[in-house]
């Protein structure tokens, strides 16, 4: 199922990929710490890898907004190539320090590699993220990419010691 799912009693959900695991355990985790952070670059897009083994149909994509809300938000999920597969198009961003959910309604998503897509339209939005003591191995940006568009280049990886909390699921 998944990423092995089943292994941390979570069946077919997905949050953030580096953890597989209910949000009130992240901070049992050595070396990671769960704190906010504001979005570093207006109109940037943060790409996080996940890969899945199996076909799933996803129905809401989800983000958990940190201690100060403002402007808008785009989530998305996009193949290895750089494709768009679905996005929420521009969105207000939510409540500060809330979950904030997407309906994506019957998204098929097959097995393969790809990227959970976060774009924000300015600096001062705060986001939920997982601090760890090195970088995430696969994340990838983009630098003017909002909304977030049908394809992407992506910039390259990059060199930030945290992941926003961005996730998808099939409830």
């Amino acid at each position: 199922m998944g990423i092995g799912f089943a292994d941390y009693g979570i069946e077919r959900a997905i949050t953030t990929p580096f953890v597989i695991s209910p949000i009130n355990c992240i901070g049992a985790l050595p070396g990671v710490t769960l704190g906010d952070t504001t979005w570093p670059t207006a109109n940037l897009a943060l790409f996080v890898p996940f890969v899945l083994s199996e076909q799933i149909t996803f129905n809401v994509l989800r983000i958990l907004i940190g201690g100060v809300t403002s402007g808008n938000v785009d989530v998305g999920i996009y193949d290895i190539n750089g494709k768009r597969v679905v996005s929420t198009g521009s969105q207000a961003a939510g409540l500060a320090s809330q979950g904030q959910a997407f309906a994506i309604t019957g998204t098929v998503v097959y097995p393969g590699r790809y990227f959970l897509a976060l774009a924000v339209d300015n600096t001062t939005l705060q986001m939920r993220i997982l601090a760890f003591n090195d970088f995430m191995v696969g994340m990838q940006k983009m630098l003017a990419a909002f909304p977030l568009p049908a394809t992407v280049t992506y910039d390259g990886g990059v060199q930030i010691a945290y992941i926003p909390l961005v996730g998808v699921s099939v409830y």
